[in-house]
């Protein structure tokens, strides 16, 4: 079990975050795809890289709809990347046609 103090945790947030996440990757057997669930408070470029680059982990994180998101050369507010039922698009498959 982690524990961290409270008062540790003030600007130390994400460090604390990151050795949590190695330390799950550390002990995973191999092979195990991890995909992490965030609320938007994680919703950050650097986490983003260090969960891609430095884990492999697969994740779904929620956003602002007002967030410019980035795709290829395509950008424009999350809430227009919103299929019309509301769900997001979620292969690039979808993207694509979408975007036609």
């Amino acid at each position: 079990m982690v524990s961290v103090d409270k008062k540790q945790l003030k600007h130390n947030r994400a460090r604390y975050e990151e050795q949590l996440l190695s330390r799950l990757k550390a002990v995973l057997p191999e092979g195990v795809e991890v995909v992490l669930l965030a609320d938007r408070g994680f919703a950050d470029k650097k986490f983003f890289h260090f969960l891609e680059e430095e884990l492999d982990f697969k994740y779904v994180i929620r956003i602002k709809s007002s967030t410019t998101v980035f795709h290829k050369e395509e950008k424009d507010k999350a809430a227009n990347w919103l299929k019309k039922d509301g769900k997001g698009l979620t292969t690039s498959t979808e993207l694509l046609s979408y975007l036609l």
